[in-house]
Order: C-alpha cells, then structure tokens, then sequence
C-alpha cells in the first residue's frame, strides 16, 4: 500500500494534518524548518515528535548540499541519528547523495534511509573490484571511446 507523508515543517500544519488518517507520517528537512522560522534543528525537530508521537517522521539531512558547500555532513548526520534514536517513531533520511562514498558513511552511521539516483547506484555494483581491475575497464573505455571518435592512438 502507498503511503502519504507529509512534508513540512510548519507546526500548526503537522498538528492539523496529524489528525488525518490518509496522513502516516512526516519527512521534514533543515530548508523546511528554517521556511518555517526554526532557530534550533534539535529543538524544533523534538517540538515536531511531540505533536506526532504516533506517526513516523522522516528526518531529512540533505548531505551532499552541505558537502557542496565545502561542509563535513557527517557530524550533522551524527546529531540526527543520536536524536533519532530517543524516538520511535523518526527514521533519518541522507539525502542529497554526490557519490557512492555516501553509501559507505550512510551505512557506517547507521543512517535509515538513503535516496541514490541511479548513476551513483551503478558506481555502487562496483563495490569489491579492485583497483587493477577498475583501472583496465577504465583504458578500454578510453580506448573504445577514442576509436570510435577517429582518434588515432
């Protein structure tokens, strides 16, 4: 069965749409909170929880935009998790994936859920080959990719 989760961040909507039925759960993310004047993630996300201790609520981290930006997602991932893990009802979600090193550290922390887009999914399948073997499908790519191009090599 689909389920309808809510994503929003403003409390007098999660306290409303708690109510309905067709509603199972919640995801919520930084971007939502600050839209709806959080000052505090941890705060806010427990006022959240407690409005809703029923239904599931998925924390959104998105990991790869703060890694964009030249910021470490790793401790605020931590923080989540270490919040999480108060409630039962709040799974953290690692969003945003750049690479399939994402997956690692996601499984590494313990980290829920984790949304992949299908390229880094595929770089995933190469997980346990070794670098020799990486390095030749690597140079017959190039070599492949240049005959058909005309280049002479």
């Amino acid at each position: 069965m689909t389920k309808i989760y809510y994503d929003i961040a403003d409390l007098k909507l999660i306290n409303k749409f708690n109510k309905k039925k067709i509603v199972k759960g919640f995801t919520t993310n930084p971007s939502l909170m600050k839209k709806a004047g959080a000052k505090d993630y941890e705060l806010y996300s427990k006022k959240i929880l407690k409005i809703c201790p029923n239904k599931s609520v998925s924390l959104e981290v998105f990991a790869g935009r703060a890694a964009d930006t030249g910021k470490d997602p790793v401790p605020e991932i931590k923080k989540s998790i270490k919040l999480a893990k108060k409630f039962k009802n709040v799974e953290i979600l690692w969003a945003s994936v750049r690479e399939p090193y994402n997956y690692t550290q996601a499984r590494q922390l313990r980290c829920d859920i984790i949304t992949i887009p299908p390229s880094i999914i595929e770089k995933i399948e190469n997980f346990g080959k070794s670098f020799d073997q990486l390095t030749i499908e690597t140079v017959n790519t190039f070599f492949k990719d240049a005959k058909s191009a005309g280049f002479k090599i």
